[in-house]
């Protein structure tokens, strides 16, 4: 099913991120203004995942419904922003399912994560990439967005494996694992195994110019430009609750943020271009 089939009444993938908004809405809202929720974890984990909460609630739960609306109306550039939005959920919410003690909102965790993987994929199968590669490939930043995927993912899973490789060396867990009361970081997991190698894939594809690499690329963009945003909150609400320093730590990752930003407009920038817009 396509989102663009019938503009007269919403079709069943608007329909599935509406519920998707609700759900994730909901669970966040709980787990912002309820103490009770994350009473079982420590302290420094407990305010990341309100800091988590607070930027689902504010900012992706709306830029999901935007871009969905938008994708509905027929904008490619909002459906790879919709895509991107799921994107976050599906990690965000692998993390809530797998890494937090059992809550009154377990339930709510396993309906967004599957629904979000399941929106997201119905949508990526019913994308043509020669289409799209057609509209952004003559004109779209593809060797600067290459170069920075590549050095990107370098930069974060160097930062990750120099805490993991001592750790293992040393025969105890992760300073991140002891301090959150993890038995394994589920960043480390999700980063390590999926998400920078899709970040060198999409950098390898853009360099060789292969239709998929102008689907994958700016839905990488607009996933990385949420993602940096919420590690600033997380940043953030560990700051206003006094397990962590200040809250200088966001400023790197929102420059990224910016960064991705930029990338993502040019993009647009050359769909439009191509359009004769």
């Amino acid at each position: 099913m396509t989102m663009r089939a019938n503009k007269t009444r919403w079709p069943p993938a608007l329909w599935m991120t509406l519920a998707l908004a609700l759900v994730a809405g909901g669970a966040s809202a709980g787990g912002l203004f309820s103490r009770s929720v994350y009473q079982r974890e420590v302290l420094p984990w407990a305010a990341q995942l309100r800091g988590a909460d607070a930027v689902n609630l504010l900012i992706a739960v709306p830029v999901l419904l935007a871009s969905a609306i938008l994708t509905h109306r027929g904008s490619i550039s909002a459906r790879m922003v919709w895509q991107g939005t799921l994107l976050l959920f599906v990690y965000n919410y692998a993390i809530y399912a797998f890494a937090v003690h059992f809550n009154l909102f377990f339930l709510a965790y396993c309906c967004v994560l599957g629904l979000s993987f399941y929106t997201l994929l119905d949508s990526l199968l019913s994308l043509s990439p020669r289409e799209v590669g057609e509209r952004y490939g003559a004109r779209a930043p593809v060797r600067t967005s290459a170069i920075t995927f590549f050095l990107l993912s370098l930069a974060f899973a160097a930062e990750e494996i120099r805490e993991i490789v001592p750790a293992t060396l040393a025969g105890h867990p992760p300073k991140s694992v002891a301090e959150w009361g993890l038995v394994s970081n589920p960043i480390h997991v999700l980063d390590l195994s999926f998400f920078l190698p899709a970040f060198v894939i999409g950098s390898v594809l853009l360099w060789r110019r292969r239709p998929l690499a102008f689907v994958l690329a700016p839905t990488l963009m607009a996933f990385g430009l949420l993602m940096t945003v919420t590690v600033a909150g997380l940043t953030v609400a560990m700051a206003l609750e006094g397990v962590a320093g200040n809250y200088l730590g966001a400023v790197p990752f929102l420059g990224v943020a910016v960064g991705f930003s930029w990338l993502l407009v040019r993009f647009f920038r050359s769909g439009a271009v191509a359009q004769g817009k």
